[in-house]
């Protein structure tokens, strides 16, 4: 997946480069840590967690990096 040019799936294998874990390691982890923050957020962080868009009730990383990419671009 693109978002303005950054390859999510090389963000995984970078990642992966340089921790010794596979990319498909990285995404659980990093899915896994999206899936927490989200359980029981104060409400401030839910303030927050509910302008990122996604399908379902957690994002997927990919929905949350689209967000802050597209987020940052747009300021630039």
């Amino acid at each position: 997946m693109k978002i303005y040019n950054i390859d999510i799936d090389e963000i995984y294998e970078e990642v992966a480069k340089n921790s010794g874990f596979s990319a498909e390691e990285v995404k659980q982890m990093i899915q896994q840590t999206l899936n927490e923050a989200y359980e029981n957020p104060t409400e401030e962080q839910k303030l927050f967690q509910d302008i990122v868009p996604r399908e379902g009730k957690v994002p997927t990383f990919e929905e949350y990096a689209a967000f802050f990419i597209k987020t940052f671009m747009e300021q630039q």
